[in-house]
């Protein structure tokens, strides 16, 4: 319910401009620049976390053809929400989102990740980046968005300025603001814990949507925190949003008497979903 709600108000946030975001407690703080208009970093981790805790819902409670439609739907709109011009207008969200998409979509339909579905799904997502992108570009230049002005700059031969501008802009993040340390261990904490599983995290993968979700989680916040000038604060913000929802799945998980957790009913075809990971 809680991720439903913040999702909603998001994504109409996002098609009014964007104004909950503008120098808001979470949002941007312009000083001397700043996204003015669209989805920023900050509004995108939390949409991308809510969006992944509703895929892991579906996935633990749909059927498989239910899941898959759920899915679908679930990162179709946050890709066209990133995408829009009059919406996000936010090209580093839409590989981020097409990638996280395109690997629960494979393990809603049970299709185990392979290096050839794997990079299928990022062949894909580059696909989509690029359409956006060039679709954007063929708006004419009054009215591109910076989706459209990127492709413009690789014309003219200006976008490796623009790619070094946005690493030192990300890597001076991380010197200015020791504290944004705290979001790269938490991702590298949440890969940590999905590999190994300690005992006291079971409850969590009696869920079948759990594990390939928090595959997806990680391997889309890497991409978002890559591809933005501050995508460490999309990462954090996803964060906060799944730390705290498994959180609550560990609590709500009643234990057998061996101390382990009662398995979770699953829907069909869940074993299939559980296994895509590839563990």
């Amino acid at each position: 319910m809680v991720a439903t709600l913040t999702l909603v108000v998001l994504g109409i946030d996002t098609l009014w401009s964007s104004r909950l975001g503008l120098v808001g407690v979470l949002g941007l703080q312009p000083v001397t620049a700043g996204r003015f208009y669209g989805q920023g970093n900050v509004g995108y981790g939390i949409l991308l976390g809510s969006v992944l805790v509703l895929m892991a819902a579906t996935l633990t409670w749909l059927t498989r053809r239910g899941a898959a439609l759920a899915v679908a739907l679930l990162g179709g709109g946050a890709l066209v929400l990133g995408a829009a011009p009059q919406a996000g207008a936010d090209f580093g969200s839409v590989p981020a989102t097409a990638v996280v998409t395109g690997l629960v979509l494979l393990a809603a339909l049970g299709v185990r990740w392979t290096p050839r579905s794997l990079l299928l799904v990022a062949g894909g997502a580059a696909v989509l980046a690029a359409l956006a992108m060039v679709l954007d570009w063929l708006r004419g230049p009054e009215r591109r968005t910076h989706l459209g002005a990127f492709v413009q700059a690789v014309l003219d031969g200006q976008a490796w300025g623009i790619v070094t501008r946005k690493l030192e802009q990300s890597v001076g993040i991380l010197v200015s603001y020791p504290l944004s340390w705290l979001a790269v261990l938490a991702l590298v904490g949440l890969a940590v814990l999905l590999v190994h599983r300690p005992a006291w995290s079971l409850p969590l993968w009696t869920h079948a949507g759990v594990a390939p979700v928090a595959a997806a989680a990680v391997v889309g916040m890497t991409v978002a925190w890559v591809l933005n000038d501050s995508g460490i604060a999309a990462v954090a913000l996803c964060l906060a949003v799944l730390l705290p929802a498994g959180a609550v799945v560990l609590a709500l998980s009643p234990e057998v008497a061996g101390g382990g957790a009662t398995p979770h009913e699953p829907g069909p075809a869940a074993d299939d979903r559980a296994a895509a990971p590839g563990r």
